[in-house]
């Protein structure tokens, strides 16, 4: 079990890289990425799930690693919701800029 989440973490981590730099550039390359990290995120949450009950006194080390990569990811994610929230804000009022000219060059 803990093979398979390391792995998934492994994932989650190059997603996150692969997002970074596309975020600014290209909105729908970034929004296909983050369905990829919350399709790995879910597969994260299934793991845990069956992982947590079989836990021991020895796993609560591992247990508090897995608690910090959870709040990093969340971190994450808010970070690049805000991003994505604001970039679509600019790209409708750039929309609105641009079909105000169209009009305005139209009654000419």
């Amino acid at each position: 079990m803990i093979v398979a989440l390391e792995q998934v973490n492994q994932q989650i981590a190059e997603a996150f890289k692969e997002i970074q730099p596309v975020l600014t550039d290209n909105l729908d390359e970034a929004e296909k990425l983050v369905q990829t990290l919350q399709d790995l995120l879910l597969q994260r949450q299934k793991l845990l799930r069956q992982w947590l009950p079989t836990t021991v006194d020895e796993d609560r080390q591992e247990l508090l690693q897995q608690q910090r990569l959870t709040q990093d990811y969340e971190r994450h994610m808010m970070v690049f919701r805000k991003h994505y929230g604001d970039t679509l804000v600019a790209k409708k009022r750039n929309e609105r800029k641009l079909d105000l000219y169209k009009t305005l060059d139209a009654q000419r």
